[in-house]
């Protein structure tokens, strides 16, 4: 088995004919390459089960009883489980017109009988390498949205912890200087205890050189006096010493 075969027998190809003899040469080709083939002989057994288990690719006829290739197609296009499904039509009919309008329906490509088998083989590893790639490209598309929108959730949940940290740090900030406001007041008490305590320093070293140099001078009066009335209290009379004595009181002052 070729690598073609290999990757061939990953693919399921529906072929919808309600001619017998095509059908059973269209799955003959397909099946001899190593596609899985199933095989519907009309339009609605082919809606059926294509919704219920979609095809990787599907090779359908225009004219066919009860319902044609056209309204099949236009069906599985508009519905979400097999919208993806390419389509090929491959028909007798061989007119401008009648490819317009299958490519108009949801048609990826279009084959005209009599056809070559090469060409059928060609054109569906065409469509199914192609319908391989868009899968490819939706599911690297589903995760990049996933990513970016992991990635916003991500910047979201960042910026409201940045929101939160500002918010902390602006309480803190008016913690802090609500603190450096009281120590200032603090300060400019214990700055202006200081200061009163100092004036009342300087206040008492006045009273006290104050009241030592007011009483100062009598005091030397009164002791130079006692020694004058000791030295002399034998010899002297009695009225030199009350003259003495009244020179000390004048000094003195009385209270």
């Amino acid at each position: 088995m070729n690598n073609h075969q290999a990757e061939a027998t990953q693919a399921e190809i529906m072929v919808v004919d309600d001619t017998p003899t095509n059908l059973q040469l269209l799955s003959s080709i397909l099946i001899e390459q190593g596609y899985q083939v199933r095989s519907m002989i009309d339009g609605l057994l082919a809606l059926e089960s294509a919704l219920c288990d979609p095809p990787d690719l599907i090779l359908l006829d225009i004219i066919m009883p009860k319902i044609d290739g056209y309204e099949v197609c236009k069906q599985l296009k508009s519905n979400q489980k097999t919208q993806g499904v390419p389509v090929i039509f491959i028909s007798a009919l061989d007119e401008t017109w009648d490819k317009v309008k299958a490519f108009a329906v949801g048609g990826a490509d279009y084959i005209t009988k009599p056809f070559q088998v090469e060409e059928v083989l060609a054109r569906v590893e065409n469509q199914l390498t192609l319908h391989k790639l868009q899968t490819q490209l939706i599911e690297q598309n589903q995760l990049l949205q996933q990513e970016i929108r992991d990635r916003i959730s991500a910047q979201a949940a960042l910026e409201a912890l940045n929101q939160e940290l500002e918010t902390r740090i602006q309480a803190r900030t008016v913690e802090l200087r609500d603190y450096l406001e009281q120590l200032r007041n603090l300060e400019s008490q214990l700055r202006q205890s200081l200061e009163r305590e100092k004036e009342v320093s300087d206040l008492k070293s006045r009273i006290i050189f104050t009241i030592s140099h007011e009483y100062r001078t009598p005091l030397m009066t009164i002791l130079s006096s006692v020694e004058l009335l000791e030295k002399y209290r034998h010899t002297r009379k009695r009225q030199s010493r009350l003259l003495s004595l009244s020179s000390v009181l004048l000094v003195v002052p009385l209270p």
